[in-house]
């Protein structure tokens, strides 16, 4: 079984939260106030390959270099994913 790290990165309110939730979760939230850090796990089957899907959603309240060491913990085969507005 394959482990993927991904980080999600992006302004506050830019909707990181609600993409990931959507995409865990097939639902959409109009409304997320995001005052904690989260780490979500989600086990996936891709072609046939089991995989386990490790994200980091960071808080968008929090300041600036809050959560940033634990996305540099990552191993170098994270990956990352920006979401604007």
């Amino acid at each position: 079984m394959n482990d993927i790290k991904l980080a999600l990165l992006g302004s506050p309110g830019a909707g990181k939260s609600a993409v990931l939730v959507r995409f865990l979760t097939r639902r959409f939230i109009g409304e997320y106030a995001s005052n904690t850090n989260s780490l979500y796990h989600k086990r996936l089957s891709i072609d046939g390959r089991q995989l386990n899907l490790e994200v980091f959603d960071p808080c968008s309240q929090a300041p600036m270099n809050s959560g940033i060491d634990s996305i540099l913990l990552m191993t170098p085969e994270a990956g990352y994913s920006i979401i604007h507005d």
